[in-house]
Formats: C-alpha cells, structure tokens, sequence
C-alpha cells in the first residue's frame, strides 16, 4: 500500500512493522495559519502487508494521570509494540486506549483524543 502524507504540525507518525518494532516517520510539516503561505511537502512510504501506519493527536501523548506524568511518546511506542501479531487498525487502536486507561486510571481526559490506523492487507 503506498501512503502520502503531509504533517502540518501534528505529531510525529509511527510505523509498526511486521517484526513489532515500531518507527517514527519523521515528515517535516510547518504549522498551518500562522505565517506567509507554506509549501507542504508531502512524504511517500510503503507499507508492506501487515504493516501498520498509526496517526494521533497530542491529546494522546498528553494525558496525564494523577500526579500529572503525561502518557508520553515511549508508552505510546511501547503499547504500538505491544498490539497482538497481525494486528488489525482496530486492534492497534484497541491496544493504545487500553494503556491510556492503565495509565492515566480514574483520571478525567482533558484533551480530545484521536487515533487512526492503516493496516495493510495482502492484495486481493
């Protein structure tokens, strides 16, 4: 599946392979808005099947739990790692709320939270 993406500002992608380990997709995006017309470059992956591409919002990385420690980019990485072989999108997705909740336990979400994921398939 070939992927492109342009990164406007938001948080850094990730990449699951199919081996679990999981790598940031360093797309270099300019905020939206705030300056003179940008250029936006879009960056082109593939990813191969079973391979899964994970987009969120900082609201994810940034909830807190009761001492005010921040969830963090490594627990994010960690519970992407960690989502059962072959995952699903729907799994991965699955696997990063549940370790939120772990994380941040009774503690209300202040920030709005957004994940989504492509999971590619073998083709038909």
């Amino acid at each position: 599946m070939d992927v492109e993406l342009v990164r406007a500002g938001h948080t850094l992608p990730l990449l699951l392979d199919t081996a679990h380990s999981v790598h940031l997709i360093d797309a270099f995006g300019a905020l939206l808005g705030i300056g003179p017309r940008t250029h936006l470059t879009p960056h082109r992956l593939h990813l191969h099947p079973g391979e899964s591409l994970v987009l969120y919002t900082d609201g994810t990385t940034e909830a807190r739990r009761h001492d005010g420690e921040l969830f963090g980019e490594e627990r994010l990485t960690d519970a992407v790692a960690g989502a059962p072989n072959r995952p699903t999108a729907q799994t991965v997705i699955d696997t990063i709320n549940e370790a939120v909740h772990v994380f941040t336990g009774s503690q209300d979400i202040d920030d709005d939270q957004a994940i989504l994921v492509l999971t590619a398939t073998e083709a038909p």
